[in-house]
């Protein structure tokens, strides 16, 4: 006799998995020369020196947005490249904080009019933000904590399906789910 998980490791597992295929299937890695060209098409973000004490990684790319208190490194086998429904190109780099929070904002960029465009920021207030491509939208989940839960896990989650028009962001759908 097998042993079986209970239910809501199991159903957490089954969503992984599929999420992972449909990622994986949407989505490719970006590379380092990719990433490069798309920060050099845009003056709202700029390569910068990592703070004293934190050790520049040759792998990855520390940047900083004009304007925005967001900084910290691209790490290209993170970065993501798929396709929208409509068929538009979009490039996703989350930017690693360096801190327990990991990644609390993601560059978004897109191919339109036939070139690349920086479209903004995609921000989690709290951190630990995952972003990915599923079924043609950008999914965005973002935790959510009440008091007493610990970094590693949050109470619940909270979701957006997004789109792009041209080079605005357009949320399809948010809810949010208990963990």
């Amino acid at each position: 006799m097998r042993p079986s998980l209970p239910k809501f490791v199991a159903r957490a597992v089954a969503v992984a998995i599929v999420a992972g295929a449909v990622c994986a299937t949407m989505a490719d890695a970006a590379t380092m020369a990719e990433i490069k060209g798309w920060l050099a098409t845009t003056t709202s973000v700029v390569r910068t020196s990592p703070p004293p004490g934190v050790r520049p990684d040759r792998q990855t790319v520390y940047v900083s947005v004009v304007g925005a208190n967001v900084e910290g490194s691209i790490d290209p086998a993170e970065a993501l490249k798929g396709y929208l429904k409509n068929n538009q190109q979009v490039m996703i780099a989350p930017i690693e904080s360096g801190g327990s929070g990991a990644v609390f904002d993601a560059l978004l960029f897109t191919r339109f009019g036939g070139r690349t465009r920086f479209v903004g920021i995609i921000p989690s207030p709290n951190g630990h933000l995952d972003v990915a491509f599923a079924n043609g939208a950008i999914v965005v989940r973002t935790p959510i904590y009440k008091a007493g839960d610990a970094n590693c896990c949050p109470s619940a989650f909270h979701w957006e399906r997004d789109t792009l028009r041209g080079v605005k962001l357009i949320k399809l759908k948010e809810y949010d789910t208990r963990h």
